[in-house]
């Protein structure tokens, strides 16, 4: 289905309420004929797909720091001289892709280390793929991926680390910025200062709004690491997820979250910061939806993700967080 434009605010709401309706006849009749059309209403499908129909891309950031972008997912890639190092592998499907492009790009390397950025599982399965012989994290991803024992493709912790972490890789000096409190509670960023390049897995999305509400993060630890990643010395700013940017793209991100926060906050302080009332939340949506779609609509994913981003930011202001 095509993204559209939701000029009018109520259409918004009837995707709310349409929604809540199916999830309520989901349970109760089960209707195959209503599924399709609610999905579609409440899922345009130009997100994820914006970046999953473009063709692979093995980017040279510098002569010896590299990113790769699979469909939605971007790796970044640090030659060392003998070995490799690559940060987040995000599944068997990307790490496959990852390898050819290494053998015909940076051939006869093998990879000496892979870093998870932090514990969800988007963005640390199929490392076994390329057979590091080091994998490095926050001491605590290990004690998450036990709780979901179903998923067999996540290559175990080798180096653990907690808080700020300075590391060699070959000559290569890698400052690892820990981050709870954001994110989640084993966020790192990654900053190489000999090239000037910064790596911010979920902490930029350039053009576009994170997908989903972005369940797990918490306001004011998350705007407290973009201020900082802000103070970094960088050069090149490499996301996760969309498109390479630049300090402006990732200021405009951070403007963008507080934007977001602070006018929902606007709204719901009519109503004593209580969002637990249907009635009351349509009415702040009604209101806040024209205000950031006129600076926000041209994102990706704006109307696509707009209703689970306005609850999230509903919720974190009534339950506080």
């Amino acid at each position: 289905m095509r993204n559209v434009r939701l000029n009018n605010p109520g259409k918004v709401v009837l995707i709310v309420i349409v929604t809540v309706f199916a999830i309520i006849s989901f349970g109760l009749v089960g209707s195959k004929h209503l599924r399709p059309y609610v999905f579609q209403l409440a899922m345009p499908t130009d997100y994820f797909e914006s970046q999953s129909e473009k063709p692979d891309e093995f980017l040279e950031i510098t002569p010896s720091v590299y990113s790769f972008r699979h469909k939605f997912n971007r790796s970044l890639i640090v030659d060392t001289g003998e070995k490799l190092a690559i940060f987040d592998t995000y599944n068997v499907e990307h790490a496959k892709a990852l390898k050819l492009v290494l053998a015909s790009n940076l051939p006869g390397k093998s990879i000496g280390w892979v870093f998870y950025s932090h514990h969800h599982l988007d963005h640390i399965r199929g490392a076994s793929e390329l057979a590091p012989e080091s994998v490095i994290a926050h001491e605590d991803v290990m004690s998450y991926v036990k709780d979901f024992p179903h998923i067999k493709d996540i290559s175990p912790v080798t180096l653990t680390t907690d808080g700020d972490t300075d590391m060699n890789i070959g000559i290569t000096k890698v400052e690892m910025l820990y981050l709870p409190r954001s994110h989640s509670e084993t966020l790192y960023a990654f900053y190489l200062p000999s090239t000037k390049v910064l790596y911010l897995p979920d902490l930029m999305f350039k053009d576009a709004i994170p997908p989903f509400g972005f369940p797990d993060w918490y306001y004011p630890g998350y705007i407290r690491a973009l201020d900082r990643l802000l103070k970094v010395d960088a050069e090149f700013y490499i996301p996760s997820h969309f498109d390479a940017g630049t300090r402006d793209d990732l200021l405009s991100y951070r403007n963008m979250m507080v934007d977001f926060r602070e006018t929902v906050l606007e709204a719901l302080s009519l109503y004593e910061y209580d969002g637990a009332n249907g009635e009351r939340l349509r009415t702040v949506l009604k209101k806040v939806y024209p205000k950031l779609a006129e600076k926000y609509g041209h994102r990706t994913g704006f109307d696509a993700m707009f209703v689970p981003h306005f609850g999230r930011e509903a919720a974190g202001i009534y339950l506080g967080y």
